[in-house]
């Protein structure tokens, strides 16, 4: 029993060693790289071809944007309340200086109130200012007449006086009896002279003091004056602040346009400068495009764009990029900058602020250049080789140099020439 099994177990082994053996003259395949010079194979018939011909190619850049207003803005309130009216609603067209919304106001409007009677109280203090300011100056100036009439006065009397005292004495030289009368004659007018100059001396203070006190007068009336004046303009400030609160309890129009969105309802609270809605200018539009970081180095001023908005499917719009933004924002999950670009005049956009559309950026283009399938460039060792088919349809790789290319196409800059037919592989 033991020498059938082992029996067994050697019949097996010559099998497994037969099985693994080579024949001598088929030896195991190894790879072989491609010959540097291409000849000439045959093909079967039923292999795609293209005839190459001339055409015009263009290398642009593909994406999504959106059209924009290039006057839009937020509507907003510049202080806190309670929205009382709400007269416009989302889709609405709106012309410059029409009421869109008011605030509940009322103790706004109190302190209005409250500022128009200091207001109306400042001006009665100016005009009393005024009024008293033209009383003291005729009181003053009535001083002064009666001073220098009083002084005038006092100076003829003087001189009246001394003329008296001048006939006085020479009649008492032609009475006096002796040498002393006589010398006490000559006393009459000195004294007389004594006296008036006293008086005049005394007028002339009178009317210095009249002419110093209007001085001073006139002075205490222009400082009373310019306090009354500065109150007023302080009080009319402060009413205009006032009025000028009431006004921003009044939403006006900023433009003519058509609301894009109202977020707000009649009841509910707003908060100072809480966008409510927003207001864009229909007629002025412009398109945004978005381009991711990679590609952004491709894109520059004055290139032009073909535009197709969602809504609008059948028709293109052309448009030329104006500016790249400085900055990048994250779109889709990746790094991208936002490319403006500004329509061509004599089109007829439609008013569609915020609609989706896709964009073509036309990077490069050229004209009637010889073009193939890009798919038909074979590369090998470094090159790129097209393979021609023959009339007697064997294939021929023939090497080419290539320009401009897209996903589709590719231009041809030598090796082939227009007519030849390739094959694609």
């Amino acid at each position: 029993m033991k020498s059938y099994k082992w029996l067994l177990v050697i019949g097996l082994a010559i099998v497994l060693l037969a099985a693994c053996r080579q024949p001598a003259g088929n030896p195991v395949p190894t790879f072989v790289p491609p010959t540097a010079v291409p000849t000439a194979t045959a093909r079967a018939a039923s292999t795609l071809t293209t005839t190459v011909s001339y055409g015009d190619i263009v290398d642009a850049l593909e994406t999504r944007g959106r059209i924009e207003a290039r006057r839009e803005t937020n509507l907003v309130f510049p202080l806190d309340g309670t929205l009382k009216g709400l007269y416009v609603a989302p889709g609405d067209q709106v012309t410059q200086g029409q009421l869109l919304a008011e605030l509940s106001a009322a103790s706004v409007e109190s302190e209005l109130l409250e500022r128009r009677y200091a207001l109306d109280l400042a001006q009665l203090r100016l005009a009393q200012a005024e009024l008293v300011s033209q009383t003291q100056s005729a009181q003053v100036e009535n001083s002064i007449a009666i001073a220098y009439a009083s002084y005038n006065q006092v100076v003829l009397q003087g001189e009246q006086a001394i003329t008296n005292a001048q006939l006085n004495a020479e009649r008492c030289r032609r009475t006096a009896k002796d040498e002393l009368d006589y010398r006490q004659c000559d006393l009459y007018v000195p004294q007389a002279e004594a006296n008036a100059e006293a008086a005049k001396s005394l007028a002339a203070a009178q009317l210095y003091g009249a002419r110093l006190a209007r001085e001073l007068t006139l002075s205490m009336q222009s400082l009373d004056y310019a306090i009354a004046q500065i109150q007023y303009a302080q009080a009319e400030m402060r009413y205009l602040q006032a009025a000028q609160q009431v006004t921003d309890t009044q939403l006006i129009a900023p433009f003519s346009g058509v609301l894009l969105s109202v977020e707000k309802r009649v009841g509910d609270g707003i908060s100072a400068y809480q966008p409510i809605g927003v207001l864009s200018d229909p007629t002025d539009l412009w398109a945004i495009a978005t381009v991711f970081e990679q590609d952004a180095y491709r894109v520059a001023s004055g290139q032009r764009v073909e535009l197709v908005l969602d809504a609008y499917l059948d028709r293109t719009y052309y448009g030329t990029v104006l500016q790249i933004a400085s900055q990048a924002v994250l779109w889709q999950g990746k790094w991208a900058y936002e490319v403006t670009i500004v329509f061509d005049e004599e089109q007829d956009i439609p008013a569609t602020m915020r609609m989706g559309a896709d964009m073509r950026i036309i990077m490069r283009e050229k004209e009637h250049v010889l073009l193939i399938p890009t798919q038909a460039i074979l590369l090998s060792g470094g090159r790129q080789y097209a393979e021609v088919v023959q009339q007697n349809g064997a294939v021929q790789q023939v090497e080419i140099q290539t320009g401009l290319s897209t996903g589709s196409q590719t231009e041809v800059i030598s090796g082939l020439a227009a007519g030849d037919v390739i094959r694609i592989p």
